[in-house]
């Protein structure tokens, strides 16, 4: 299945080497391919103090269901040294199944489209850039997230747009 986008966030460590190694090891454990994937984006730490964070999308075609998906990207997360505590905290690495191909999921431990998509300006661009013509299931046209946003929050920039280590073949989405 095509049209599922998952993103990619950290703070800790290298992180867009971090990024490269998950999509490639979550790749070679067939968990998904990797379509396309958006530049690297900057933003300040969300909700408390700390370094700033690295944002980026990713494309992806899986035969997976959802809920498989998220609970592989969850056991990733806690080999790659993810704490889970109460709010938020500095992280190696946070994957998020953000759109899975049009469809609406509401059950316990996954709601799709991501309920924090139409507000987080750090996963509104780099989706943007793959896919500015989205509509997010229930939710409206991204372009119009993205433009509410972009008035509230000035604090997110593109930071490359080439990874330091390829995520895989997956050409990135201005290529």
């Amino acid at each position: 299945m095509t049209g599922i986008y998952l993103g990619l966030g950290g703070n800790q460590g290298d992180v867009a080497r971090t990024f490269g190694g998950a999509l490639r090891a979550l790749e070679a454990d067939n968990w998904f391919d990797v379509l396309r994937v958006s530049s690297l984006w900057g933003s300040p730490a969300w909700g408390f103090e700390g370094p700033d964070f690295l944002n980026a999308v990713a494309e992806i075609q899986t035969d997976h269901t959802p809920q498989h998906l998220l609970a592989a990207l969850l056991d990733f997360e806690l080999q790659c040294g993810r704490q889970r505590q109460q709010g938020m905290s500095s992280r190696p690495i946070d994957l998020d199944l953000l759109v899975w191909a049009g469809q609406r999921f509401d059950e316990p431990g996954l709601t799709l489209p991501h309920p924090g998509t139409p507000t987080r300006r750090f996963v509104l661009e780099p989706l943007y850039e793959l896919e500015p013509g989205l509509v997010l299931s229930g939710l409206g046209p991204i372009e119009e997230h993205i433009r509410s946003q972009r008035r509230i929050d000035p604090h997110v920039w593109r930071v490359q747009t080439q990874w330091p280590v390829s995520p895989s073949s997956a050409p990135l989405a201005h290529s």
